[in-house]
């Protein structure tokens, strides 16, 4: 899968990933990219692995923890996991709001099964 193929790349050269890469183009000029390539691989998460089983998105998610690693300033690197949770973060925040406003139904069988002694 290219997921296993990410994962060896990450593990291989990481370093690369979160620093900002110089590039000459057609006419020999340097150009210096942004940002690292980093912070576009975390932008675009959702698009990259909302095709992926779960099996592929843990080996996904195991590589852009082995770039996030490579990061040597502690406080970037911060960010830079904040970056990769958000959207896990917001999905939990929107199951524990609906499991609040559910509340009720859901501890209707929970009392049920209580009684049988389960």
């Amino acid at each position: 899968m290219a997921v296993n193929t990410f994962l060896k790349i990450a593990e291989t050269c990481k370093e690369e990933f979160v620093i900002v890469q110089t590039k000459q183009n057609e006419f020999q000029q340097n150009q210096i990219e942004n940002a690292p390539y980093i912070e576009e691989l975390i932008r675009s998460i959702p698009d990259e692995t909302n095709l992926l089983e779960n099996e592929h998105k843990f080996v996904f998610y195991e590589a852009v923890g082995h770039l996030v690693s490579a990061e040597p300033n502690f406080d970037r690197k911060q960010s830079l996991l904040q970056g990769v949770l958000q959207d896990y973060w917001q999905f939990w925040d929107s199951m524990l709001r609906e499991i609040d406003m559910n509340f009720e139904s859901l501890r209707v069988p929970f009392l049920f099964l209580k009684s049988l002694n389960f």
